[in-house]
């Protein structure tokens, strides 16, 4: 179940709402258990055979917590627990690309039948792993089970984040007025929702025609086409995984639950490191307080503080996915950080706005890797970039200036696609950039207008459903796709 669905939108989601504030008035623990149910039907609508494998993790997890937290070894108890958890991570995970790196060095044919990867593994993998540290640090919160599978499995994080800290989701489950409806909640999950919808389909969705055209159909790609591929992709990936966060974020809203944020205007950073901060904020989080401060952070002077970061940004690109196009994202991340530090430490600076436009450009240039099939199809796009491909001027821009604002649109032999596909993807990437840019985020604008209880509140509501219903108008016409962040 997809949350750009009609089954998600119209039938799951307001059922599950309303019988959670009915079960809330009844008795509070059993609006939990009804919480319970509900993500775990959720979780089970994809693939019923992928439930045990969640189950049977919540059920170790716990009582492996329990014993962490109160055995006289808790090193041990902690390394055996955590060891598990990324044997299973990476059998599934991984199994098939170790097999493909050993039969690459030594020759060899071995076959093994194709892993698949349970839907959210990552996501739950790491969240209890968490869990586990706090247990060892005695830093979790008194909980009981159900209140800990609640935690685990809600869900509008369950699937791809945010990644949420116990002691922040924990205590809002424990909270008598949790799972109530309040208007203040309500009305923001809904705007939320919209937005989300709104960015996934009209605009993400939009631009995946030519990402899908560029990366995976085409042999050659020229200047043009090249950098058209990778902006809509840097722009793709954005307003997918935002409008993920979005919908996650406002149906947990709907529950009286608050997620944290977890984009914060990435594009507008000034530094690698500091896009790391605004991107994907609370896997950030994760990484800094369970694997960076434990490697020794900036404890151990600069030369140590650049290996464990360069360790971390490597570790985040193998999370990502079994090949070497993630490993090598996740490398690069971690050398343009390092490089970073380093002219940092020379007492070098640079002019705000080229940084800006520096770092923007760095990112786009590494989400090549993160999102080509292969090595050779990220090489076909790095050439066209440079010029190396096949390299041809629209007709619209040769000799004098075009007679028609028509003609200022890339012709067909240029994209390869017909231009009542292309125009669609390049307004969508026009808008992309305004949004970026000039638009503040969904919730700030939320909260903005709630803060000084502005008449505005109606306006945006009537606009939040004018969204939704364009959204729904495509959804109809075009079959939806999953989110990008599914795969992980």
């Amino acid at each position: 179940m997809i949350f750009t669905s009609f089954e998600y939108l119209l039938c799951f989601l307001p059922i599950a709402v309303c019988i959670t504030y009915f079960c809330a008035r009844v008795k509070h623990a059993s609006a939990k258990i009804w919480v319970v149910f509900s993500s775990l039907f959720f979780y089970a609508f994809w693939k019923i055979s992928y439930l045990p494998i969640l189950v049977v993790s919540i059920l170790f997890n716990y009582f492996c917590g329990r014993i962490v937290a109160r055995s006289a070894h808790k090193k041990i108890c902690l390394a055996l627990s955590v060891a598990v958890n990324l044997a299973i991570l990476g059998y599934y995970k991984y199994t098939n690309f170790a097999v493909h790196i050993i039969n690459s060095i030594t020759g060899a044919d071995f076959h093994l039948e194709k892993i698949v990867l349970p839907l959210a593994i990552s996501f739950f993998t790491f969240q209890q792993i968490a869990w586990l540290i706090d247990q060892y640090r005695n830093d979790a919160p008194k909980s009981t089970f159900l209140e800990y599978v609640c935690a685990v499995a809600f869900f509008p994080h369950l699937i791809a984040g945010p990644i949420v800290q116990y002691h922040d989701l924990i205590p809002q489950f424990q909270c008598a007025k949790s799972f109530r409806p309040h208007w203040d909640s309500i009305a923001k999950g809904f705007f939320l929702i919209a937005c989300g919808v709104f960015k996934k389909i009209i605009i993400a969705d939009t631009l995946a025609v030519y990402v899908s055209f560029a990366f995976d159909e085409t042999v050659t790609l020229n200047l043009l086409q090249a950098w058209l591929a990778v902006f809509s992709y840097t722009m793709q990936i954005y307003f997918d995984f935002s409008g993920y966060c979005d919908i996650a974020i406002g149906s947990s809203h709907l529950l009286g639950i608050r997620l944290p944020d977890n984009f914060h205007s990435p594009y507008k950073s000034s530094s690698v490191r500091e896009f790391w901060q605004r991107w994907h904020m609370t896997l950030g989080d994760f990484l800094t307080h369970y694997l960076y401060i434990p490697l020794g952070g900036r404890g151990g002077g600069l030369a140590r503080t650049c290996i464990n970061v360069l360790l971390v940004m490597f570790l985040s690109g193998l999370w990502h996915g079994a090949a070497f196009g993630f490993i090598l994202w996740g490398t690069l991340h971690g050398i343009a950080m390092v490089i970073q530090r380093l002219w940092n430490a020379a007492g070098r600076t640079c002019p705000k706005a080229f940084a800006t436009i520096f770092t923007f450009l760095f990112v786009a240039f590494a989400w090549v890797l993160f999102r080509a099939t292969d090595l050779a199809a990220a090489v076909k796009v790095y050439k066209g970039m440079f010029g190396l491909g096949k390299a041809t001027l629209p007709h619209a821009f040769q000799g004098s200036l075009p007679t028609s604002w028509d003609m200022l649109l890339p012709t067909a032999d240029v994209f390869g696609l017909e231009m009542t596909v292309m125009r669609p993807v390049l307004w969508a990437l026009l808008a992309a950039f305004i949004c970026v840019y000039t638009c503040p985020r969904a919730g700030q604008v939320w909260e903005t207008l709630i803060l000084r209880k502005s008449r505005l509140t109606y306006a945006a509501s009537f606009g939040a459903a004018i969204l939704i219903l364009l959204s729904f108008a495509k959804m109809v016409a075009v079959p939806y796709t999953e989110f990008i962040y599914f795969n992980f």
